[in-house]
């Protein structure tokens, strides 16, 4: 079990996710770097979350994620997602409700550090650079299966994890080339 001052590890999650043990906290470099290795160890994910448990009303994460990272695209039906970059380079993928390509959005934190998805949005995230360090916002609580959460059909399920990288990095270098 791997460890950062001030968070306790969720050990039912899927990748690895602290809560902080104090319901008023920050989060310091310090931790922020212990995130990073965290994350390079395996599965090249890791987040640490301001708020205290997936029943919470508002979800605020810092996720620490290396470019061989791939989440199939989802969209959540009536929630809105805010990314802010704070190290590294970041794309932020939009497709339509048929899978098409609609809008690559790259974010780092000296030129254009945030966004915001809308609602019912299907999107997916991919670091850019070897790591990226990003603050992710959504409305909770997080439970599994919940409705609001639709996970996209036309791409490749997160366990063919080769396909899924190969599919984003080709709609990434589709919009990039040509626009949507």
């Amino acid at each position: 079990m791997d460890e950062i001052q001030g968070f306790r590890q969720d050990d039912s999650s899927r990748s690895p996710t602290f809560y902080p043990e104090t319901p008023t906290n920050s989060i310091s470099r310090e931790q922020i770097e212990a995130l990073k290795v965290v994350a390079s160890k395996g599965g090249g994910v890791a987040r640490l979350c301001l708020h205290s448990s997936p029943e919470a009303a508002m979800h605020i994460m810092v996720i620490a994620q290396t470019s061989g990272r791939y989440w199939r695209p989802k969209k959540h039906v009536t929630k809105m997602k805010y990314f802010t970059v704070l190290e590294g380079k970041m794309a932020v993928v939009e497709f339509t409700d048929m899978g098409d390509p609609a809008n690559v959005t790259l974010l780092q934190h000296e030129a254009r550090p945030l966004m915001l998805v809308a609602p019912s949005t299907f999107h997916t995230n991919v670091a850019i650079t070897q790591m990226c360090v990003h603050v992710e916002a959504i409305q909770g609580p997080y439970l599994d299966g919940e409705p609001d959460r639709v996970v996209a059909s036309f791409a490749p399920d997160e366990e063919e994890a080769d396909a899924g990288r190969s599919f984003i990095s080709g709609v990434i270098e589709r919009l990039l080339r040509e626009g949507p």
